[in-house]
């Protein structure tokens, strides 16, 4: 039904347009034939159209003020009383008429350019009065002291520039002024344009279209001769159609669509308003579920505390294993070893610096994980084993990786921590012989399964259920931090995955087990 209606008024609104259009066609070709036939009687009919329509724009625009949302269209009405007034004026002085006896040509034409120059510079300044609201005396009575102005201009002081002398016809002002009159009526045109969005299309199209009716009809003035030219017959026309359609889009639309007047700044403002209680109510939620968010992760905040210091350890135990090795070797070894080294504590503090950027971030209330990517599982290893060579030589410790190593898919540091940390727990916790860590890989539907097996002291039975707990260590106190496998549950299960832990029994090594995102199934 409401498709229906809609198109009911549009083929209504198209039919009103359509019959409005031939009228005018009508009303332009009779108007011609008379000027062809009597131009002095064309004249005074073309102008008193005019009047009439301005006057009518101002009663209808100034007793519907109230009903408006601001003070456009009392100021066009305003606007179109005094050119209506000087319009009036114009046809009364014009030659032939014996109205005002002993004038020339000059009076009408000064009149005319008077008129214009009121006309185009109110419709330049009218888009600013979409904004403003007020009861319109203000505006009444700057309206009536600019029409004194002109008015005394011309007729008491006679300093109005002169506009027509006989014989030679129009003056340089007069055509100079016809120019700066369209220039300020093409930059309101380009004004109505940019506001598109405050006006109602159709009401646009018609202002946008009486403008360049005006600025044509101007021009067509620039250089006629006779008061009684051809040039000057169709400027008239012109100015006759601009007028009308200023009539059907201030009286027409304002009586038939009084909701879709010119502009729509109610309904505009009644949907900001809709939308700013929405953006509050969500705001509202996204608040609500912040302060959850909050208050857990504030009884994380001395856990965060720890892990920093924790995760910090190992590039730093890298960087004072190659600092020892360079001071044990510095007289001894060849050039390209010291610089291996250097190049190892290079690393390790680079590693340090991005391990920092990434619990820092993790450490911020709702801070997720970093961009998934695919983790080139092996180079994780060889740059862990790199940064912990010579913590790892000094322990005896080994690294078997075992083939096929599948790739999963995730934080590329959060994931280098997990391994990292298994690893030097696996060291931490050796038995008699020297270390040996042996990682593996399996798929699974929409897992890799990783495997971390050392040959280490083992984990009783009664302790497996607690060893992923933050404190948590089986090694004497005063010796770790009880923070590594806490990381590794923390980040795995982030992910994701899960993480768990098997072992025969003591000095027969511990096997931990974490699944991570496949990469093959996440691309």
């Amino acid at each position: 039904p409401g498709n229906l209606e809609g198109s009911v008024m549009t083929t209504e609104g198209q039919g009103r347009g359509y019959g409005f259009a031939l009228a005018t066609v009508l009303i332009a070709a009779g108007t011609v034939v008379v000027g062809l036939q009597n131009f002095l009687l064309f004249h005074t009919l073309v102008e008193l159209l005019t009047v009439v329509v301005g006057f009518s724009v101002f009663v209808l625009a100034w007793n519907s003020r109230s009903r408006l949302d601001s003070d456009f269209i009392p100021f066009l009405g305003l606007t179109y009383l005094v050119v209506a007034f000087l319009d009036l004026l114009h046809a009364l002085a014009y030659k032939g008429m014996g109205v005002f006896p002993g004038a020339d040509a000059n009076l009408p034409t000064q009149v005319w350019i008077a008129a214009r120059y009121v006309e185009s510079t109110a419709l330049a300044l009218s888009p600013w009065m979409l904004r403003r609201r007020s009861q319109g005396f203000g505006m009444f009575v700057g309206s009536l002291a600019v029409l004194a102005l002109v008015l005394s201009s011309i007729f008491y002081w006679e300093i109005f520039p002169d506009c027509y002398l006989e014989p030679g016809g129009l003056t340089p002002f007069k055509v100079a002024s016809e120019f700066v009159i369209c220039g300020i009526l093409g930059l309101a045109v380009v004004r109505y344009v940019r506001l598109r969005g405050a006006f109602h299309p159709q009401i646009q199209r018609l202002l946008v279209a009486s403008i360049v009716l005006t600025i044509g009809s101007e021009l067509l003035f620039t250089f006629y001769v006779s008061v009684y030219g051809i040039s000057n017959l169709a400027g008239h026309v012109l100015k006759a159609a601009s007028f009308l359609l200023i009539y059907q889009t201030v009286i027409s639309s304002g009586i038939r669509k009084p909701f879709e007047l010119l502009y729509r700044n109610l309904q505009k403002e009644k949907e900001v308003l809709r939308r700013e209680v929405e953006t509050r109510v969500r705001a509202e939620q996204e608040k609500e579920r912040v302060n959850v968010l909050l208050a857990r992760k504030n009884a994380e905040l001395e856990e965060f505390a720890q892990v920093v210091s924790h995760d910090l350890k190992t590039p730093m135990v890298a960087i004072a294993g190659f600092t020892k090795l360079l001071h044990r070797r510095l007289d001894s070894a060849p050039r390209e070893t010291l610089r291996g080294y250097l190049d190892a504590v290079g690393q390790a503090v680079e590693r340090m610096q991005e391990l920092v950027a990434s619990i820092l971030a993790l450490a911020r209330v709702g801070a997720p994980l970093g961009a998934p990517e695919r983790l080139r599982i092996r180079q994780k290893l060889d740059g862990i084993r790199e940064d912990l060579r010579a913590y790892l030589e000094e322990h005896g410790a080994e690294i078997v990786v075992c083939e096929p190593l599948h790739e999963a898919y995730g934080d590329r540091v959060r994931v280098r921590q997990v391994f990292q940390n298994l690893i030097v727990n696996a060291v931490e916790n050796r038995g008699e012989a020297a270390p040996r860590i042996e990682i593996r890989s399996s798929r699974e539907e929409g897992f890799i399964a990783y495997q971390v097996l050392d040959n280490g002291r083992g984990i009783p039975v009664e302790e497996r259920e607690g060893i992923f707990d933050a404190y948590h260590t089986l090694r004497p106190e005063g010796e770790g931090s009880g923070l590594g496998l806490a990381i590794v549950r923390k980040v795995v299960e982030a992910h994701g995955g899960q993480v768990e832990v098997d072992s025969a029994g003591p000095d027969r090594g511990s096997a931990f087990r974490f699944t991570l995102p496949d990469g093959l199934s996440s691309d």
